[in-house]
């Protein structure tokens, strides 16, 4: 299989690369057993303790990082209504 030549950027893009993903230097490479953040929201909801852990986080740096993510959807909620 000929890999592309740009590394993706959806998983729509990477969906027919083998595993583990060889873009290394790609910004949704994690570097462990589940090398691909695309792969990981692909399995659908998990836990704020296991998405820490995945990405060697504290829980409540995930936390922070969901509140702020959550602000941001309800603000753009709001400029769509």
């Amino acid at each position: 299989m000929n890999l592309p030549v740009v590394m993706p950027k959806t998983r729509g893009e990477c969906a027919g690369i083998p595993r583990p993903c060889p873009f290394t230097q790609c910004r949704y490479h994690l570097q462990r057993q589940t090398p691909c953040v695309l792969d990981v929201a692909d399995r659908g909801g998990q836990g704020q303790r296991a998405v820490a852990k995945l990405l060697r986080l504290s829980h409540a740096r995930v936390q922070q990082i969901e509140v702020v993510a959550l602000r941001k959807i309800a603000a753009s909620m709001q400029e769509d209504v």
